[in-house]
């Protein structure tokens, strides 16, 4: 119990979390999204803790103090999978239910069509939270279908701040009470405490524009509509925030369309951070979601 490290099989140190007893009847994985941490999932690891549940949360490969890859082509939502995989086998006894946010929830897709053994033999429930099956579906910070602004716009512009990482991150963090205005309009929404606006903003930062930027093809490229097959029959929840200009509450009126019988949530006026934004309601459906997936 408490902080250690996972080293993949190609060479990265992952810095992992596990908290809550170890009899529990399944351990709850919290996979977080893009230029996030494991830190964005702070009020449902205590909430769910405090339950009696076990729960494991990670900082993905270039996030958080996971270590960044030197190569970018490991910079995937396959590779992401594939580490999601490790832990699950490693250190996960018993049955486990996945939550992913954003392109961790695009992860729990990929893991699908890479690791069908895996999910058929080891998963009980699944959460999919403010996530789409299919990346050209993306918001641009509000821009609807946006994916080839992420090539056109975006992969540059990112490119040309990771060629000067160092000054850049240390000119954001300067910035980040400037930051924070445009953080709550474009992630975070209403009910977003300004410590989880700013912790949104550093996260970001910690992650740097170098890993921003190795990510955001396989954003773009992502599609995995049909791995959501695997999941069906499965207790499953799938929840957005009203207010989300990142990946539109359309996409997961899609993921829902495949997942029968899922659990639908969406939270008033929450952006895409939305467990920030509702942090006791997505509590409150992730325990649901335990409860049912024990049951199961």
């Amino acid at each position: 119990m408490g902080e250690f490290w996972h080293e993949t099989d190609d060479g990265i140190r992952l810095r992992c979390r596990t908290e809550g007893p170890d009899s529990a009847p399944a351990t709850v994985v919290l996979t977080h999204g893009y230029a996030q941490a494991s830190g964005c999932w702070h009020a449902q690891l205590d909430f769910l803790v405090a339950q009696g549940t076990r729960v494991l949360v990670w900082d993905l490969r270039g996030h958080g103090r996971s270590q960044r890859p030197d190569d970018a082509s490991s910079c995937t939502i396959d590779r992401i999978a594939d580490d999601l995989a490790e832990l699950v086998r490693d250190h996960c006894p018993g049955p486990v239910v996945l939550v992913g946010h954003s392109m961790g929830g695009m992860a729990l897709m990929a893991l699908a069509d890479r690791h069908p053994d895996l999910v058929r033999d080891r998963v009980r429930g699944v959460g999919l939270v403010a996530t789409s099956a299919t990346g050209e579906g993306l918001g641009f910070l509000g821009v609807r279908r946006a994916a080839h602004l992420v090539q056109t716009v975006a992969l540059p512009v990112f490119g040309a701040f990771a060629r000067h990482q160092e000054a850049m991150l240390r000119l954001r963090r300067i910035g980040l009470p400037l930051e924070a205005p445009v953080m709550w309009a474009s992630c975070c929404g209403l009910g977003t405490s300004w410590d989880d606006v700013r912790l949104t903003g550093q996260m970001g930062a910690d992650a740097g524009f170098a890993t921003m930027t190795a990510f955001l093809p396989a954003l773009s490229s992502h599609r995995r509509t049909q791995a959501l097959a695997a999941y069906r029959g499965l207790p499953s929840l799938v929840l957005n925030g009203s207010w989300d200009l990142v990946v539109p509450p359309e996409a997961s009126d899609a993921i829902a369309h495949e997942l029968p019988g899922c659990r639908r949530v969406v939270v008033p006026r929450a952006g895409h951070n939305v467990m920030m934004a509702g942090p006791e309601l997505v509590g409150e459906e992730l325990r649901r979601l335990v409860t049912s997936a024990s049951r199961a």
